[in-house]
C-alpha cells in the first residue's frame, strides 16, 4: 500500500518542462498578443516537430490560418488553410543540447522578426512579423 501511494505521489506531482501546461500558457500567450487577427503557427524542434500545438488552438477556439501541420492534417479540419502566411506568426521552438546548423540558421532568422517572445519552461515562443520586406 507505502508503494502505490509513493508512485501516487511521484505521479501527481511529476513535471515537463516541455509538458501540456506549458503549451497551454504558450498557446495563451500567442492568442493574447494576436488579438483575433489570422495568425500562424510553426515548430521549430528536433524532437518534439509533432508535438500538438495546432491541436491546442482548435481547443481554445481561435485555429491558426496556417500551420506547419497542415500539409499531413489539412484533410480534417472543417476549413483549408490560407495559401499566403497571415502578417503575424507564431513559433514554438524546444532547443536540444545539439541543434544542427540549420536548426540555428532558421532560429535566428525567426528571431530577426521577432515582436515579443516569452519562455514557457523549455518552450520558447516567439511572436514574428511575418511580412515580406
Amino acid at each position: 500500500m507505502g508503494l502505490v501511494i509513493f508512485n501516487a505521489h511521484a505521479v501527481l506531482t511529476a513535471s515537463n518542462s516541455l509538458g501540456h501546461q506549458n503549451k497551454m500558457q504558450g498557446v495563451e500567450f500567442v492568442l493574447n498578443k494576436v488579438e483575433n487577427k489570422p495568425f500562424s503557427v510553426e515548430s521549430l524542434s528536433t524532437c518534439f516537430k509533432y508535438n500538438g500545438i495546432r491541436y491546442l488552438f482548435y481547443l481554445a477556439g481561435n485555429e491558426p490560418a496556417k500551420s506547419f501541420m497542415d500539409p499531413h492534417y489539412s484533410w480534417l479540419y472543417d476549413y483549408q488553410p490560407e495559401e499566403k502566411y497571415p502578417d503575424i506568426g507564431a513559433v514554438f521552438v524546444s532547443h536540444d543540447k545539439n541543434e544542427s546548423a540549420e536548426f540555428w540558421q532558421q532560429y535566428n532568422e525567426y528571431l530577426e522578426k521577432t515582436i515579443s517572445k516569452k519562455r514557457f519552461g523549455d518552450i520558447e515562443v516567439l511572436i514574428v512579423n511575418n511580412k515580406k520586406s
